[in-house]
């Protein structure tokens, strides 16, 4: 899998976000600055083979830890302190320089509140697909593609009725997040029935491997996709969603992050190239919310601004064989 999102990225900043600067009255190329900017830094890959991607991982966990501390927090996430890692608050911090590009009436704050939306969001969605089974005793899963260092397993209420929460990423963040874990005295209990952990290697596997790492396909699943198409290229993508179709039963249900129309997002990260693929294959769109609109806002969006025009969320179902 190759992280596009990260090349658009730089390329965004260097183009756009770092300002030329003049020396003896000419206009120079930031080539040195450039080098030398956090950004930069941040998307190689370090000595722990951690990629950007995969450090994007300690930057949710902080922010949900931010969130976590507020008096009208949207969800406690009590374990997202000990997975900021050395790159969560420094990410965090970086890209909020950034956010008044993609969220101008937030200022710096942008991706922290809609990190924290996006979030609670997600939990409403899977507890309204939850819901929907006639009998709590049915069986369902939840499975977190790209999971991060997500906990949701011990915390999240919308899991309740959930057998099995699964999380799927590759072991450079499963390791470390395992061995984080295992080292906390006070881990709270599961919410949900059971959790599995799989580290998958995108290098010779694909979504097609799920089932050789013990996913049963027949359980309707709720396939989670937060903050993850951004990051991949076209064949990629287009891969993960004919799998899920393709992996997927009846009742089965996809929350899928989207960027829609943004200056750095590309075509397959729209939810019409989702569109495609879900709506000729026996699943229906439930819904598409962009962050700003009134059902995901939750009050860390300003009244009365329009919604965003690129970050959001489209959601599906599948209705038929």
């Amino acid at each position: 899998l190759y992280y596009s999102f990260v090349v658009t990225t730089l390329e965004y900043h260097q183009s756009v976000l770092i300002p030329l600067k003049r020396k003896n009255g000419k206009t120079m190329e930031s080539t040195e600055e450039a080098d030398e900017n956090p950004l930069t830094k941040l998307m190689a890959v370090d000595g722990d083979g951690l990629s950007f991607a995969n450090k994007t991982a300690q930057w949710i966990a902080y922010e949900r830890h931010v969130e976590s501390q507020r008096s009208d927090r949207l969800f406690h996430d009590p374990l997202s302190g000990h997975l900021v890692g050395k790159y969560g608050k420094l990410l965090s911090d970086t890209f909020s320089q950034h956010a008044p590009n993609f969220f101008p009436d937030l200022s710096e704050k942008g991706f922290i509140l809609y990190h924290a939306a996006r979030t609670k969001l997600i939990s409403d969605n899977i507890a309204e697909w939850s819901n929907s089974f006639s009998s709590s005793d049915a069986s369902r899963q939840v499975l977190n593609l790209g999971s991060g260092y997500d906990t949701r397993a011990f915390w999240d209420a919308s899991l309740e009725d959930t057998d099995l929460y699964i999380e799927v990423d590759e072991a450079q963040v499963n390791e470390p997040k395992k061995r984080i874990l295992a080292q906390i005295e006070t881990l709270p209990k599961l919410v949900c029935g059971g959790r599995c952990c799989i580290s998958m290697n995108f290098a010779t596997e694909t979504i097609h491997d799920l089932p050789k790492h013990g996913f049963i396909a027949s359980t309707p699943t709720c396939w989670l996709l937060e903050g993850l198409i951004m990051y991949l290229e076209a064949e990629a993508v287009k891969g993960i969603y004919e799998a899920i179709v393709e992996l997927s039963t009846v009742e089965s249900f996809a929350i899928v992050n989207v960027m829609n129309g943004s200056s750095i997002s590309k075509e397959h990260h729209a939810s019409s190239f989702s569109d495609v693929i879900f709506l000729t294959n026996g699943w229906t769109k439930v819904n598409e919310v962009m962050f700003g609109d009134a059902e995901f806002t939750y009050g860390r969006y300003p009244e009365g601004v329009e919604p965003s025009k690129s970050l959001g969320f489209v959601f599906y179902r599948k209705k038929s064989v």
